[in-house]
């Protein structure tokens, strides 16, 4: 299972994991030193660190495919975050579905390898439809900013 990983991914989740070690022990070494001192917090983070770096690592060995739909995932919520973040105008919600379903898109052509698709598909192509179909719906007060914010978060 392990030897269908490239090296390089392997190298990293290794030191990944090396410095989570690290970093549990350092907890651990401050909660010896300073008994009276919470590092409740501290702990709380160093654990969902291991989580998600075991998840993370979990989808990286079992399949290509269980990684590529992992970050697909991921990067859908990413997005999704994201937006609930920065104001976005009544009228573009719409447009905001064809940013979501870009997301899919996007990891289509990495998982059919086609790496010139890959590199172009969101700036050139979702960077050009994206702003068309704003100005197909006609709303033009602060366009700029939301095609501008839509855009930082597509890439």
């Amino acid at each position: 299972m392990f030897s269908a990983l490239h090296p390089h991914v392997m190298y990293t989740i290794y030191g990944l994991f090396s410095v989570l070690v690290l970093a549990s022990l350092a907890v651990w070494f401050l909660k010896r030193k300073n008994p009276e001192s919470d590092y409740k917090e501290l702990e709380l983070r160093v654990r969902s660190w291991w989580m998600m770096i075991a998840v993370f690592s979990l989808a990286m060995i079992i399949s290509r495919k269980v990684s590529i739909v992992f970050f697909a995932l991921i990067s859908f919520l990413a997005f999704k975050e994201y937006l609930t973040m920065i104001p976005t105008r009544r009228a573009d919600h719409r447009v905001l579905l064809w940013a979501y379903l870009a997301i899919p898109i996007q990891y289509l052509w990495v998982a059919i390898e086609w790496y010139g698709m890959f590199i172009i598909f969101i700036p050139v192509y979702v960077f050009l439809f994206l702003p068309f179909r704003m100005i197909l719906i006609g709303e033009t007060d602060g366009f700029v900013k939301a095609v501008g914010t839509l855009h930082w978060g597509m890439m």
